[in-house]
């Protein structure tokens, strides 16, 4: 009774003094990511409706407003986001759909999100792991009504929502998402534009890039920039200047999960 007498009025009352949501810190654009030529195609498409408004609104054509970014895991959904918003010069704003669980933080958070948004006119929206919200439909819904109510809103205002999943699924006839982005896995001449991108500013010694694209092959994104990183911190490590080739093996061989322990036959 004390408590909900008198404990619960004073945490209602500082929840008003809560830190609204702020922008993710980006330096990402165009310059400083890699994806195949298809992806990079559906990329533009998306990102020349934000950076070309004129022409769109100049035969009135409805821009999107939710975008799916379809890939697997590491395969760089997030920096793309991210990159679309650099060159729109918007804010970005990044939650977990986890966050936004069926709780009862989950509407208030949900709210000050596109509240941020809409102060700045220039945002994108980046929730991950959307599927998660499929479970909790009434919040599922409200992040929906949200996305459409933004279609009939100020025509200037350049707000984008973006979500990241693994595949189409249940999305593919989703009204809230008109447009999707799959994300590729890398192939050889997306891998070797990566690695240059990775090692810039790093003295590379003796690598020679497409052998360092062949060792490579298998890696996504992510996997690509840890690894550049991995082997500049092991160089650094034995006061090194440069990375090598071997240096690079090594970061790959680590990336590699370790084969299961086997069970003893022994009696």
């Amino acid at each position: 009774d004390f408590a909900k007498t008198y404990l619960l009025p004073i945490f209602e009352f500082l929840k008003l003094f809560k830190p609204a949501i702020q922008p993710t810190h980006n330096t990402r654009n165009f310059d400083n990511i890699a994806a195949t030529e298809k992806t990079w195609a559906e990329i533009k498409r998306i990102s020349d409706q934000f950076l070309n408004r004129k022409k769109y609104r100049d035969t009135k054509a409805k821009r999107p407003r939710g975008v799916l970014i379809i890939g697997k895991k590491e395969s760089g959904r997030r920096t793309i986001a991210m990159a679309i918003a650099g060159e729109m010069k918007a804010h970005f704003l990044c939650i977990s759909a986890h966050e936004l669980e069926a709780t009862s933080e989950s509407r208030p958070k949900l709210n000050d999100l596109f509240t941020a948004a809409r102060k700045t006119e220039n945002a994108v929206i980046f929730i991950e792991h959307i599927k998660v919200l499929l479970d909790h439909p009434a919040i599922y819904h409200d992040l929906g009504y949200k996305i459409e109510s933004l279609r009939d809103e100020n025509p200037d205002q350049n707000i984008l929502v973006m979500c990241s999943v693994e595949c189409w699924g249940e999305f593919i006839n989703d009204r809230y998402f008109d447009n999707g982005i799959i994300v590729d896995l890398p192939d050889a001449k997306s891998t070797e534009k990566a690695l240059r991108i990775y090692v810039r500013g790093i003295s590379i010694g003796n690598i020679e890039v497409p052998h360092a694209t062949r060792l490579m092959s298998k890696l996504t994104y992510a996997q690509m920039e840890w690894v550049v990183n991995t082997a500049a911190i092991k160089a650094a490590n034995h006061s090194v200047k440069a990375i090598t080739n071997q240096d690079l093996q090594n970061a790959i061989i680590a990336l590699e999960p370790p084969a299961p322990c086997r069970k003893s036959t022994s009696a």
